[in-house]
């Protein structure tokens, strides 16, 4: 599961990743509400993975996917 929450977080960093290029390319700026959104999606998956290795055995993980507890991730 930790797998699929990287995966979620590359999937929702994606659209803004040619953002992150170009500044490594020519230093032109990135828009602050980007990076900003950026940072939390981060955060989230950090927070997520967190959540997920303290489920004791897989009856936790179950109750963590299925009851929506896991936190949210961001939008932009």
């Amino acid at each position: 599961w930790i797998a699929h929450q990287k995966k979620n977080a590359a999937a929702l960093l994606s659209p803004t990743d040619w953002l992150v290029t170009r500044y490594a390319e020519t230093t032109t700026v990135i828009p602050t509400k980007t990076k900003d959104y950026r940072a939390a999606v981060r955060i989230v998956c950090g927070e997520r993975e967190a959540q997920i290795t303290a489920c004791e055995d897989t009856d936790a993980l179950c109750a963590l996917i299925t009851d929506n507890s896991l936190k949210a991730w961001p939008t932009e």
